[in-house]
């Protein structure tokens, strides 16, 4: 189900798995607040699940939901991802253009490249690699790899 059919006060589950509550509405995006407290909003097309069993907010966590706390933490149980994470293995293993590896990502990705500009972070991964040491390898047709050694002087 969609994020815009959700109803305040009641449990779903996100696409990877967390516990949220729908808990209003502001500035045409929903507001739902993870079971750690952590307050996020979200367009009206996010995919939801519902929870079963699910009897809405109880007192205590619209208490919660009230007073998020100033520094908030990731989940301890979702795993953080990261775009070099993805984006390593194509450096690596060569036989890609950036445009090639940023369609790849816009593809595999999903939640965490949304809103980026995926070339450019493709970009700075070479840069990154380039100042540690590595050499970024280019064939006649523009495809990239990162391979470790230090250029030879003439």
């Amino acid at each position: 189900m969609k994020a815009r059919d959700a109803k305040v006060g009641h449990k779903y589950l996100t696409q990877k798995g967390a516990t949220v509550t729908m808990t209003g509405e502001k500035d045409g995006k929903f507001v739902m607040t993870l079971a750690s407290g952590i307050v996020f909003r979200c367009g009206p097309d996010y995919e939801l699940k519902p929870v079963k069993g699910n009897t809405g907010a109880t007192a205590e966590s619209k208490a919660k939901i009230e007073k998020p706390t100033s520094k908030q933490k990731p989940a301890a149980n979702e795993p953080r991802v990261s775009l070099a994470s993805i984006i390593d293995p194509f450096l690596l293993g060569g036989g890609h253009t950036v445009r090639d590896i940023a369609m790849e990502l816009s593809n595999k990705a999903g939640d965490v490249a949304q809103g980026k500009d995926i070339e450019a972070n493709v970009r700075a991964r070479l840069v990154t690699y380039t100042r540690k040491g590595w050499l970024v390898v280019k064939d006649e047709n523009k495809r990239i790899k990162v391979v470790q050694g230090k250029m030879k002087s003439v």
